[in-house]
């Protein structure tokens, strides 16, 4: 469901002052910014489709678990999501609990910026309240935190 042009809309940076649609430069903006994450998401996809993370030597370490031993909340990310792209769900789970909970969140706020990109109008839906964000962030910190702990079960946590 969309917005209507004539709904009122919460004042965002380049907003028209018809109805909350976006400015002619602001939205070839967002589309070429929406054009440049879908490429790039395509290009990972495809790459991780036809190698293994360990097979592409363009794949930079992580610098955070390189200078300190430690995984950081991204650690195994990327093999999940080649684990996840060859229908092993349970092992790509293993690997970055977290991005299962993320991943269905970036998906959503992906199609909604495409469809603002494309469209010039918002979705209407339920934004995150400053709650749910806080949330999310203790949430993420306790998973950074927890996962480097050397104690079963919390190794489960580390990929």
């Amino acid at each position: 469901m969309t917005v209507p042009s004539d709904a009122p809309t919460h004042a965002t940076p380049g907003a028209a002052a018809s109805g909350g649609r976006l400015s002619d430069g602001r939205r070839r903006q967002e589309r070429i910014i929406c054009a440049g994450v879908w490429l790039a998401m395509c290009g990972a996809i495809a790459l991780l489709t036809w190698r293994a993370p360990s097979e592409i030597p363009a794949l930079p370490e992580c610098e955070f678990h390189r200078l300190t031993g430690l995984y950081c909340p991204g650690c195994g990310a990327t093999r999940a999501v080649y684990l996840f792209l060859h229908g092993h769900v349970a092992q790509a789970i293993g690997a970055n609990p977290m991005l299962a909970i993320v991943f269905p969140f970036l998906g959503w706020a992906l199609l909604a910026f495409t469809f603002q990109a494309v469209t010039g109008r918002r979705v209407a839906g339920p934004r995150p309240s400053a709650l749910w964000i806080r949330l999310f962030l203790v949430v993420l910190m306790l998973f950074w935190l927890l996962r480097n702990i050397p104690v079963y079960p919390l190794t489960l946590l580390a990929p």
